[in-house]
């Protein structure tokens, strides 16, 4: 009869995520903040733009979110922005927040998920979600919820394979503008 081991193993004590030797998550070192936060609300204004905000709404969302989420350029305590790593490669990261739900502090959310372009297609996403998931539910998370733009459809697939549902789906459409001639 083989041994089964548990696929994650939660160090409590220095706030890592293992999955077997190949992914664990750690804490963001401080030092690396800044730079991970510009990048982060680029690419973040970049998707409200595309998906029809104009560019003051994009930013009055995104200096809403800095102030409710950062304090002074860092995270507050209910943020978790960790690093993926796969043995001595970071190959993405992974930024949880415990106590989305206003009065459920055991209700986690999921900001923000990248592997970086040169580890996709491996299944560290896949991995670093589940992982994602050990170390809410290992600081007593016992949700997990996250938004996930309508075009990324790749993205769509993997929540729904890791048996996230949709909860509600936010539809748009642009109107008055030039439609052309109907006649």
């Amino acid at each position: 009869m083989a041994l089964e081991l548990p696929r994650f193993h939660i160090d409590t004590v220095l706030g890592q995520a293992y999955i077997g030797a190949m992914i664990r998550l750690s804490p963001m070192p401080l030092d690396d903040i800044a730079q991970w936060q510009a990048r982060t609300w680029v690419d973040y204004r970049n998707e409200l733009l595309a998906v029809g905000f104009t560019s003051e709404s994009a930013d009055a969302n995104i200096e809403r979110h800095q102030k409710a989420l950062f304090s002074d350029g860092v995270p507050n305590a209910d943020q978790h922005v960790l690093e993926v790593w796969c043995d001595e490669y970071r190959v993405g990261i992974l930024w949880l927040a415990k106590g989305y739900s206003l009065g459920d502090p055991d209700h986690w959310y999921v900001y923000d998920i990248v592997i970086f372009p040169e580890f996709r297609g491996r299944g560290w996403g896949r991995d670093a979600m589940l992982a994602g998931e050990e170390y809410a539910a290992s600081r007593g998370g016992t949700q997990l919820s996250l938004n996930v733009w309508g075009h990324n459809t790749v993205a769509r697939s993997l929540y729904e394979s890791l048996g996230f549902v949709p909860v509600a789906i936010e539809m748009r459409k642009t109107i008055g503008q030039q439609r052309g001639d109907r006649s």
